[in-house]
């Protein structure tokens, strides 16, 4: 959940900087400062990233999930765990494009 804080925050941030500022890429993305050069440590630090950032978030979607269902939510929890199943699916993509790094 602190990574997700700590994004959230990011962009808010980000939001409220001059455009000048903005244009600059000064933000960091999963570590990476995204005006440097992409190599193979730099990817694989940002897919395992974005990996954790997906579990992260399809964990939150599966306790609001249920929380929301015994709130007598239930179309509205049906659609947060539907997120969770595509969350998950992005996560597998994610962690397939991680395995393929070996053969590049």
């Amino acid at each position: 959940m602190g990574i997700y804080i700590l994004h959230h925050l990011q962009l808010q941030l980000h939001q409220l900087l001059p455009e000048k500022l903005q244009t600059q890429e000064i933000f960091n993305r999963g570590g990476i400062n995204i005006t440097e050069d992409i190599n193979k440590d730099k990817l694989e630090h940002l897919l395992e990233h974005w990996i954790e950032h997906n579990k992260n978030h399809s964990q939150s979607f599966n306790e609001w999930g249920s929380r929301i269902r015994q709130a007598g939510f239930g179309k509205v929890a049906d659609e947060l765990l539907e997120a969770e199943q595509k969350m998950d699916e992005c996560t597998q993509i994610l962690e397939r494009a991680k395995e393929k790094m070996d053969n590049e």
